[in-house]
């Protein structure tokens, strides 16, 4: 009877169902933990949640059998979860099955983790890594130069023994002209070298003295073989003069003809959803890319043609914003599955036709704890009654997320009404002890600046504005702001400083003396953040700038000496401020990020001196 309920309920495609098959997993009977184990594989990613919960269970069979059912399944994005069981599992035998589930997966992801593991505590481990690396088909070659440099004496030992039992006897050769070349990074030349052709690199380690500029040629022939055709695929979308795009309406095809995606809309985004996916991006030719922890990683679906966007944008666009997508070319719209999957689209039209890129909007408000966020200054701002705070950032970075913390800290704390303008509506408050209105740009109100300057006569004490995107923008801000209110919003821009230096950019010279001493009376921080890969590999963290109007900034904003404002920040701890650079550098430090993470987002390479941080 147990075998045939195990066996039924394999059928109900649903988190629960694994959370109940998991309990399987300490059934006296082998054959039963066996079946669940089968059952939960056919569940796809609606199992990967509960599984992952899984390997945080005391019970080792709890572990074993979940790792199994992670091997069956095979998705990249639960590599970090599994090389947390290879690096920290008390047994032997789990980090070996954990090592060969990592090993299965046969991708560049997979490679890291494995190349990490010739560090594990476990001799075992260590040799077993060796053997299963050269067994690997994705050209694991340039993964085992990078570990022949490491500063690591057992990743160096155990990466120079591996290529030594594939015969690839002029590794160390390699790897000692590139140390020797002063032009050229050496860990970034064994990156580009993932490019070259995986057999040619072979040959040429094979050699006792392997050619450097050979390899470099290869992979520069590797990239312009790569580099799209100027005379690519058109779409049939794409009918107006080159050129002249924005002049010209774009009717959409009927799509009642089209043929539909082989996976349904909404059960694509119950799958992204599942694998813990930020975005998700639907681009012709390609299957639905995901972003999962920071990483670009397409799904095990089929590609996509333009026919099929196109049937997705019926579905997800009401008729206005179809016929604003028709004459603007893109938009942006909030749209609900009806499992409640949230997101915000974007919807662009492309040389080969329209392209879509959602993101996933939670149901949790989040908190300054939650984001790991500077909770003391941003409370702090949260307190004060007027004036203008300005979140900075690329996309992506984490800024409508410090918004919504800061709401919901506000909401909790003071009775106020809040006034919100978005494009779209993301997170969803609920009033507490404030009262909250949240309006949404080509569905509530025509557009920003009209939604902006309304708020004056709907008698807000706090106003939250998506984005600043010109110049009326920016002046109703600013107005807003010295007329008794608090306006929280973002910018687009890299640093504090140089978001000082965009507001200006808005206005024409003549205007931009008048707007320097707004910015200086209403100005009260700018937060610039960036979101980077945690060590750990399980979630991202944000490294924040902040700067906090003090009144030496005022004053160096109003005279328009923006340059100085980086050392001002530098060196105004005590207020609370701290530079893009001094945050990254603590974060090294104190080994939440790596220095490869991190060097990217540094600011200035001079003084972000490599040689004091610690990794």
């Amino acid at each position: 009877m147990r075998y045939l309920a195990i066996s039924h309920l394999g059928n109900f495609k649903h988190q629960n169902t694994a959370s109940t098959l998991i309990r399987c997993f300490r059934d006296e009977k082998w054959a039963l933990r066996r079946l669940a184990t089968e059952k939960i594989s056919l569940l796809g990613t609606y199992a990967i949640p509960p599984l992952l919960n899984a390997l945080e269970s005391k019970e080792d069979n709890d572990v074993f059998w979940a790792l199994k059912s992670l091997r069956i399944l095979k998705q990249v994005t639960t590599l970090p979860a599994i090389a947390s069981i290879l690096n920290s599992a008390s047994s032997k035998e789990l980090r070996l099955l954990a090592l060969d589930v990592v090993a299965s997966m046969d991708q560049d992801d997979a490679c890291e983790i494995m190349l990490e593991s010739f560090a594990n505590s476990f001799w075992e481990v260590r040799q077993k890594t060796s053997e299963l690396f050269a067994k690997l088909q994705s050209n694991p070659i340039p993964w085992l130069l990078s570990g022949g440099l490491s500063q690591n004496e057992h990743i160096r030992f155990w990466s120079l023994r591996t290529m030594e039992q594939m015969e690839l006897k002029g590794a160390e050769s390699l790897i000692s002209q590139l140390l020797n070349q002063s032009d050229i990074n050496p860990m970034h030349a064994v990156r580009r070298f993932r490019l070259a052709n995986a057999e040619f690199l072979k040959k040429q380690l094979q050699k006792t003295a392997p050619s450097l500029w050979q390899i470099e040629e290869e992979v520069e022939k590797s990239i312009a073989s790569t580099t799209p055709s100027s005379h690519g695929p058109q779409s049939i979308i794409i009918q107006q003069p080159q050129g002249m795009a924005s002049l010209y309406e774009v009717k959409l095809p009927d799509v009642s003809g089209m043929p539909n995606y082989v996976t349904p809309l909404e059960e694509l985004l119950e799958h992204a959803s599942n694998l813990d996916a930020s975005d998700i991006h639907f681009k012709i030719g390609q299957p639905p890319i995901l972003r999962v922890k920071g990483k670009l990683l397409a799904m095990r679906q089929a590609s996509l043609n333009p026919e099929h966007i196109l049937v997705f944008i019926h579905q997800i666009l009401p008729s206005q914003l179809l016929r604003y997508l028709e004459v603007n070319h893109q938009v942006d719209a909030s749209y609900e599955s009806s499992r409640g999957r949230r997101l915000r689209m974007n919807i662009f039209k492309t040389r080969q036709g329209y392209e879509l890129a959602g993101r996933f909007i939670t149901e949790k408000i989040p908190t300054f704890e939650t984001l790991n966020l500077p909770a003391p200054i941003l409370q702090k701002l949260c307190n004060l009654e007027t004036g203008l705070i300005i979140l900075t950032g690329p996309t992506g970075s984490g800024k409508t997320s410090t918004l919504a913390a800061m709401l919901n800290y506000i909401n909790i704390l003071f009775h106020k009404h809040i006034v919100c303008i978005e494009d779209p509506i993301e997170y969803i408050h609920q009033s507490r002890l404030c009262y909250i209105s949240q309006r949404e740009v080509l569905r509530d109100v025509p557009s920003f600046p009209l939604g902006i300057r309304a708020t004056l006569r709907e008698d807000p004490d706090v106003i939250l504005i998506g984005e600043l995107r010109d110049s009326e923008s920016v002046e109703t801000a600013m107005t807003l702001a010295g007329t008794g209110h608090l306006v929280l919003t973002t910018l687009h821009a890299p640093t504090a400083t140089s978001a000082v230096e965009q507001l200006m950019d808005f206005f024409a010279e003549e205007q931009q003396a008048h707007i320097r001493k707004q910015v200086a009376f209403n100005l009260r921080a700018i937060i610039s953040q960036r979101l980077l890969r945690h060590k750990n590999g399980k979630e991202r963290v944000p490294a924040c700038e902040i700067m906090v109007a003090t009144p030496a900034v005022k004053n160096i904003v109003r005279d328009g000496k923006t340059e100085q404002l980086q050392t001002v920040i530098e060196t105004s701890k005590k207020e609370g401020m701290i530079s893009l650079d001094q945050a990254l550098k603590i974060m090294v430090q104190t080994g939440r990020v790596t220095l490869e993470e991190a060097w990217p987002h540094v600011v200035d390479p001079k003084t972000f001196n490599t040689t004091t941080v610690t990794v």
